[in-house]
């Protein structure tokens, strides 16, 4: 058997954030079945941690914190309508407070197009021309 003992710890306090032990077979595909496992919840527990710390320093409104809720909704919640749909209303949130914001545009440009080629939202020519708009906007930064 193969173990790894990994942890997320925070640099400025050494708080550990994430700890967790993982074991598989030990074969000739075990370093790829260990990899498997570990980088989705390591993925996981670093958006979490970062989602928190931008609540926790800038508030739970703040652009930033917007921006990385909305870009960790997908990586926390999976590739569905419901998390697609919820990154989209962050994003537009974000927008209509802060509409210079080319990074926040590109990624709903990204959630758009994305989720329209994979059948997450009903492919239609307004939605890809506006997906198109949002990256021609974020490309001009604006």
């Amino acid at each position: 058997t193969l173990h790894a003992r990994l942890q997320l710890i925070r640099t400025q306090s050494g708080f550990s954030c994430w700890a967790q032990r993982f074991e598989v077979p030990m074969d000739d595909a075990a370093v790829e079945a260990l990899l498997t496992t570990i980088l989705p919840r390591l993925e996981t527990a670093i958006v979490e941690t970062m989602v928190a710390d931008s609540r926790q320093s800038e508030g739970p409104d703040s652009t930033s914190a917007q921006l990385i809720q909305a870009m960790g909704v997908l990586s926390l919640k999976g590739w569905n309508r419901a998390a697609f749909a919820e990154a989209e209303q962050v994003l537009r949130d974000l927008l209509k407070h802060d509409p210079d914001q080319p990074i926040a545009r590109a990624y709903l440009a990204l959630i758009l197009g994305l989720g329209s080629r994979i059948g997450i939202f009903e492919a239609s020519a307004t939605l890809v021309a506006e997906a198109v708009a949002e990256a021609e906007r974020a490309a001009r930064g604006h």
